[in-house]
């Protein structure tokens, strides 16, 4: 990307440390990007998820699994924000081209942190379905200071069907909800006409966590990475 590789030479943090040809760059080390240098290194991330998938799973992780540990074991680089933000202050596309995800921990693919846990979870959803996953928020997440946030990630395999178009009509996307029960889930999506989930949730804005990019970005990603993050303690609705 030509764009990405103008402003790593603003921002070294965006690529990766090399020598460099002093009577090109008047440096002997420098900074450089691409899959070349990407590869050996989410290989080897790749591997180690592959290993922790299956052994959380207790059987052999598929690549989906192991596509959506590395996706949420991710995090964005120190660059500045104004490259990732628009001018409302709403991330764009122009962050998911410069940066994509982030780049992969891959101490955290390996082990959870006292203060950092990965859940994992592996399932088939017939199309035109969904499925409802309950996660308990741990009581130190609720209270005192500091920041503290959310990462979910979603990887699946779309059907395979005889023409492209068929392939690529088959989406899938992750909602987090916040003050509802799976009751209520089920009564609101119940209530919805056949195709209407295509064109938007039904679920009420005040259930809804704000998390970005937003699904209207990533709807047609087989990979979809969404985060919030808050600098002090959420107000999160107990549901009984």
């Amino acid at each position: 990307d030509l764009t990405a590789n103008r402003r790593a030479g603003v921002d070294p943090h965006l690529g990766e440390p090399t020598t460099g040809l002093p009577g090109t760059t008047g440096r002997h080390l420098t900074s450089v990007l691409g899959t070349s240098l990407a590869a050996p290194h989410i290989t080897h991330s790749a591997a180690l998820a592959l290993e922790a998938a299956s052994t959380i799973l207790d059987e052999p992780a598929s690549a989906n699994a192991v596509r959506a540990l590395l996706g949420a074991c991710t995090v964005l680089p120190p660059c500045p924000q104004e490259w990732l933000l628009d001018p409302e202050g709403d991330e764009s596309w122009e962050k998911l081209r410069l940066v994509g995800y982030g780049t992969v921990d891959a101490d955290l693919v390996e082990h959870s942190r006292r203060n950092s846990t990965v859940l994992l979870a592996e399932d088939v959803v017939a199309e035109d379905n969904w499925h409802v996953y309950s996660v308990k928020v741990p009581p130190a997440f609720l209270s005192g200071k500091g920041r503290r946030g959310i990462v979910v990630s979603l990887a699946y395999d779309p059907p395979v069907r005889s023409s492209r178009k068929d392939y690529l009509a088959r989406t899938m996307w992750l909602e987090v909800l916040k003050g509802i029960s799976g009751d209520q889930i089920a009564a609101f999506r119940g209530r919805q006409t056949p195709g209407a989930a295509e064109h938007g949730p039904s679920l009420p804005q005040k259930n809804q966590l704000g998390l970005r990019p937003s699904k209207r970005d990533l709807v047609w990603s087989t990979l979809q990475v969404r985060r919030l993050e808050w600098q002090k303690a959420p107000q999160l609705t107990k549901v009984d």
